[in-house]
């Protein structure tokens, strides 16, 4: 005897095409049973949230968001990004699903709001701040080095206005 189920078929146009285009998966229905438990979400108070805001920064730019993940992916938070560049941000997508953080495929409005600016390039990252270190902290810490370059600016804000102080200790 054989019985059909309900649950939709999905066809595949190409074999690992699901490899390319995570944000398409279908997702499984979610079985609910006597011994689940639903709860409702926790409410966040706006001190925590400005907090998580200021430990907290934007990243755009194809480039700049790439280099992140590459060199600080413990740091990623989430992602925003167009549909146009979605499949070249497959890997970090996946990457994020992995570790149960959002990615979320928006419009160029949406995209703006999220950015601040016009100036997205069509991809905005929020990551964890890196924590700042005193001077006295990174010598500490890289004392041991043959050769090091530091840079050290002081009340930069227009850099056409005398008076501003940039060091450079090599």
């Amino acid at each position: 005897m054989n019985r059909k189920t309900s649950a939709p078929q999905h066809k595949k146009t190409q074999p690992g095409s699901e490899l390319q285009k995570p944000w398409t998966k279908a997702k499984p229905a979610s079985v609910k049973t006597a011994e689940t438990k639903t709860t409702a979400p926790k409410a966040v108070s706006a001190k925590v949230l400005k907090q998580n805001r200021q430990e907290e920064a934007k990243i755009y730019g194809e480039n700049a968001c790439r280099v992140a993940f590459l060199q600080r992916p413990e740091a990623l938070v989430r992602l925003y990004l167009s549909e146009q560049l979605a499949p070249k941000f497959a890997d970090l997508m996946k990457y994020l699903a992995a570790n149960k953080k959002a990615y979320h495929v928006v419009s160029e409005a949406e995209l703006e709001k999220v950015a601040g600016s016009q100036h997205h390039g069509g991809v905005v990252l929020l990551v964890k701040r890196k924590p700042v270190l005193s001077l006295a902290t990174y010598l500490t810490q890289n004392g041991r080095k043959k050769q090091d370059c530091l840079l050290a600016l002081d009340g930069v804000g227009n850099p056409h206005k005398r008076g501003n102080t940039i060091s450079a200790f090599c």
